[in-house]
């Protein structure tokens, strides 16, 4: 998505660059610079509702339950699709457009809290979800600080971008960028 929307590169970068503007600028990234990422864990949240890894999960129905109006009986077996849920346009205005300011604190505050699911929800969900947003920040904010990255010619734009349904979501003709080393 950063390679698709250079403006929003551009303000990923503009805030590692206020983020290591102190000290060795090529340091790596410690645990409190983590945590001034705020643009940049938009940009992840929102990349993670558009292109969500896990498109279904299910939970046992333990009692007899009212969802919107519907009996959902004890025993049976919900199913959540992650991908509908997260293109809900009740939700997110214009859900098929990249926009980080969907996880503005604000605009999170007016959500249900499990209107974004993307290592699912509640008590059962992933246990790794904050270490995994640590590392993606991590990767993300090193490699930004040293490469831009442009849309290749096999993915000229993001409606290029096929997706199938195994396990986990994932692109059928590859996800590819051009790099660039910045000077």
């Amino acid at each position: 998505m950063l390679a698709h929307h250079q403006d929003i590169q551009n303000k990923v970068l503009e805030e590692l660059l206020a983020i290591f503007s102190s000290g060795d600028p090529d340091r790596q990234p410690i645990y409190e610079d983590l945590q001034k990422m705020d643009y940049l864990e938009r940009v992840i949240k929102e990349t993670l509702r558009l292109y969500t890894v896990t498109s279904l999960f299910g939970r046992k129905v333990e009692k007899e339950t009212v969802i919107g109006g519907y009996l959902i009986p004890a025993g049976s077996t919900f199913i959540i699709c992650t991908q509908l849920l997260h293109l809900n346009s009740n939700l997110y205005p214009e859900p098929e457009k990249f926009n980080p300011d969907n996880f503005l604190p604000e605009a999170c505050r007016s959500r249900h809290p499990y209107s974004f699911l993307p290592f699912s929800g509640g008590y059962r969900n992933c246990i790794g979800m904050k270490y995994a947003m640590l590392q993606i920040k991590a990767v993300v904010s090193t490699l930004v600080r040293s490469y831009r990255f442009y849309p290749s010619d096999k993915c000229p734009n993001p409606e290029n971008l096929r997706l199938k349904y195994a396990m986990t979501q994932q692109f059928v003709d590859g996800c590819y960028v051009k790099i660039e080393a910045r000077t």
